[in-house]
């Protein structure tokens, strides 16, 4: 529907509404055209509004750092700092090796 067409509807409404009140033929038509001219502009706020918003999202996506996951697997104590990576490793051994003092599980003489 164009916008005469839009007019004319409202202006036919206003003349039903307003008990088809005769001569007031200008009038009607005059309100209808501010009543469609409002409408049309609250539309077009709103489109202007909405492509404002999308614009200032997709900025907002734009400026975020972008993060990826690493598939790669990375060697045990990599991201350790140099000293910790020898504590750990020192750690790791002790654990594995027999104790000096008695058995494998590191208790010291057998039990009676």
């Amino acid at each position: 529907m164009n916008t005469h067409e839009k007019i004319s509807k409202v202006a036919c409404d206003l003349y039903e509404k307003s008990g088809r009140i005769d001569g007031r033929d200008l009038e009607n038509w005059h309100e209808a055209e501010r009543i469609v001219r409002r409408h049309l502009e609250s539309i077009a706020e709103e489109k202007t509004a909405s492509q404002v918003e999308k614009k200032r999202i997709s900025e907002k996506k734009s400026k975020q750092p972008t993060t990826t996951r690493s598939t790669a697997k990375k060697p045990i104590g990599a991201s350790l700092p140099e000293s910790k990576e020898s504590d750990t490793l020192a750690t790791e051994s002790r654990r594995r090796a027999p104790s000096a003092y008695g058995n494998q599980d590191g208790k010291r003489g057998a039990r009676r």
